[in-house]
């Protein structure tokens, strides 16, 4: 299955990036799937306090507000609250996917074990947003053509936005997260000892 996801990704992403976004929602559930299994089976569930690190966090959001996107271009729901927010989401992922999620991935040693599903996993919380994020900054004309009045996206090849105006969205969303995120590392998380491996390594 390793070697068949990285062939897919490899192919959509280079012939079909109108389309990367597809994939990149149904893996979004197959792996989110199995680590809350797996993590849920392992030690009697203790695990699934790594589902609050910033990574997971942003990967559940994410799973969710792509649901919301794909309901509105099979025409499901209303296309207002996707074209409403799509420009402020879109600045927030970008700056959390090429900034601590990228980063992540150097710093825990992600690598592709094609046998190891918590491995590969991990790399795709990773690694993906980096890739989505690409396609959509690199082909965002073929995005619109084939759905259009789908999300509100400046072109970032014809925008002349500074810097800030990614920095600015994606650290209010880090810190967000990283307030509760902490007060409970603090009271509670720090408590649950090392044996169990529950020290959060970004607290």
């Amino acid at each position: 299955m390793g070697v068949i996801n990285v062939f897919a990704v490899g192919f959509i992403l280079g012939k079909y990036p109108e389309y990367y976004w597809i994939l990149v929602y149904v893996k979004s559930f197959y792996c989110l799937g199995f680590v809350w299994h797996w993590r849920w089976s392992d030690a009697g569930g203790v695990r699934l306090m790594y589902m609050i690190e910033l990574c997971w966090v942003v990967k559940h959001i994410f799973l969710v507000y792509m649901t919301a996107v794909s309901l509105s271009a099979l025409g499901l729901i209303s296309n207002d609250f996707v074209f409403s927010t799509s420009h402020y989401a879109f600045k927030i992922y970008w700056g959390l996917a090429n900034g601590p999620l990228a980063f992540a991935a150097l710093s825990l040693g992600n690598s592709m074990v094609f046998h190891n599903k918590p491995n590969l996993a991990s790399c795709f919380i990773h690694l993906t947003p980096c890739s989505f994020t690409w396609a959509l900054r690199w082909y965002h004309d073929r995005f619109i053509e084939k759905w259009p009045g789908l999300i509100n996206i400046n072109d970032p090849n014809h925008s002349d936005q500074p810097f800030l105006d990614i920095l600015i969205p994606a650290m209010i969303f880090y810190m967000i997260w990283w307030v509760p995120h902490t007060l409970y590392m603090v009271s509670k998380g720090r408590y649950l000892g090392e044996s169990d491996e529950m020290i959060n390594k970004y607290g």
